[in-house]
């Protein structure tokens, strides 16, 4: 898909699922985000406010 986490990066912190503001990212267990991609419109605020640059987004067509 096109969003992509670096867990090796990822400090857990939060701050991509309450910045997402379609309320697609959720935190597990684990302290790590997951995506619930059906609802993702890829508007970028969880790689501009990751602050350790763990989340990157890719992707691979064209949207109009």
């Amino acid at each position: 898909m096109g969003i992509r986490v670096n867990f090796d990066k990822c400090s857990g912190c939060g701050l991509c699922e309450e910045y997402c503001p379609m309320d697609c990212i959720r935190i597990d267990e684990s302290g790590k985000p997951y995506f619930k991609y059906d609802h993702c419109w890829y508007c970028g605020a969880c790689e501009t406010e990751c602050p350790s640059d763990a989340c990157k987004i890719t992707i691979p067509y064209l949207i109009r």
